[in-house]
C-alpha cells in the first residue's frame, strides 16, 4: 500500500514537469534538457516503485567520478550518480502487458531460453533458423601466435608499440592476403594503432607490398557519409571493378577488370584488403 501511494505523485509530478517545459506558455520554463532529465529520472522511479515494490533490489544505484581537464592545466573531477536498472524483465514486463503480441527478431538472440528467462517472458512461439554460412566447410578459426619469421604476435600495451612486432603483424597480414582469395577483413582495437601501423608500414615500404597483394582501403573516422565511398571501392576491387567513369554520350560504365589466369602476378592481387576498428 505504501508504494502504491507513491505512483500517484510521481506520476503528478511527470505532469508538472511537461506542463514546466512548455515554451509557449508565459513566464519561466524548464530547458529541454532539465525537462528530459527529470523525467528520466520520475520513469525510474516508478519503474522502482511498480508492482508493489517487487523490483526494488533490480536496482543499484552507483557514484561514478571522471577527472577532466579545466583550462590549459588544471584537472577537476565530476561526480555522477546514476541509478542503474540491472533486470531488462523490468520494463519489458509493462510492454508485454500493453500489446497483444511482440515479435523479437535478431541474429544473436541464442540461446533462446536464457534469453526469455532474462526478460521474464514466456514466448509461445520461437523459431531459429540456420545460419546462411555452413560452418564445416566455409569457417575456419585459428590463432596466430607468431608471424612469418616465427616472432611472437602480442599486440598487448607493452609491446604494441615495438617495431619488431608492427613488421611481423604487417607480413603475417600480406601473407594472408597472398593466400586467401576474394576480400580481406583486418579489426584492428583502436584507431591509435592503426595509424601507428600505417605510419610505419608506409616507412619499411609493408604498406606498398600490401597494396602488391590487394588494394588496401582503410575505414575513416569520420561520418557514414565518408564510410560509403571507401566500401563501394572495396567492394568494386572484390567484383574486379574500376570506378564508375563517363562512356560514350556522358553515360556511366562499370568496367570489369580482366585478370588473366596466366598471370601470377594479377592473380595474387584478386579481391581486396580492408582495414577497420572493432568497436566491439
Amino acid at each position: 500500500r505504501y508504494y502504491s501511494c507513491i505512483l500517484p505523485n510521481i506520476a503528478g509530478m511527470c505532469d508538472e514537469v511537461k506542463a514546466a517545459s512548455d515554451t509557449e506558455s508565459e513566464g519561466d520554463h524548464l530547458t529541454g534538457r532539465g525537462a528530459m532529465t527529470l523525467e528520466s529520472l520520475f520513469s525510474s522511479l516508478s519503474h522502482f516503485f511498480g508492482r508493489n515494490g517487487r523490483h526494488l533490489y533490480d536496482y543499484q544505484l552507483a557514484i561514478q567520478r571522471f577527472a577532466h581537464r579545466e583550462g590549459t592545466s588544471a584537472f577537476g573531477v565530476r561526480n555522477v550518480m546514476s541509478l542503474w536498472c540491472l533486470n531488462p524483465a523490468v520494463v519489458f514486463q509493462d510492454i508485454a502487458d500493453l500489446t497483444h503480441s511482440v515479435i523479437l527478431t535478431s541474429g544473436t538472440l541464442s540461446p533462446m531460453g536464457s534469453f526469455a528467462s532474462e526478460l521474464g517472458v514466456q514466448f509461445d512461439a520461437c523459431m531459429e533458423a540456420p545460419h546462411v554460412i555452413d560452418a564445416d566447410s566455409q569457417v575456419f578459426a585459428s590463432v596466430l601466435s607468431s608471424g612469418p619469421t616465427t616472432h611472437r604476435l602480442n599486440a598487448s600495451y607493452k609491446t604494441a608499440d615495438a617495431y619488431s612486432f608492427q613488421d611481423e603483424l604487417g607480413a603475417s597480414i600480406e601473407e594472408i592476403c597472398r593466400i586467401v582469395p576474394g576480400g580481406a577483413l583486418v579489426f584492428f582495437p583502436s584507431y591509435k594503432l592503426l595509424d601507428k601501423l600505417k605510419v610505419r608500414w608506409s616507412q619499411t615500404g609493408q604498406w606498398a607490398r600490401l597494396n602488391a597483394r590487394k588494394p588496401v582501403f582503410v575505414e575513416p573516422r569520420g561520418s557514414t557519409e565518408e564510410l560509403e565511398p571507401v566500401l563501394n571501392g572495396y567492394y568494386n576491387a572484390i567484383l574486379g571493378k574500376v570506378p564508375l567513369k563517363k562512356g560514350r554520350g556522358g553515360a556511366k560504365q562499370i568496367v570489369k577488370n580482366r585478370v588473366r589466369k596466366n598471370s601470377s602476378q594479377e592473380s595474387a592481387k584478386g579481391g581486396a584488403a580492408f582495414l577497420a576498428v572493432c568497436r566491439g
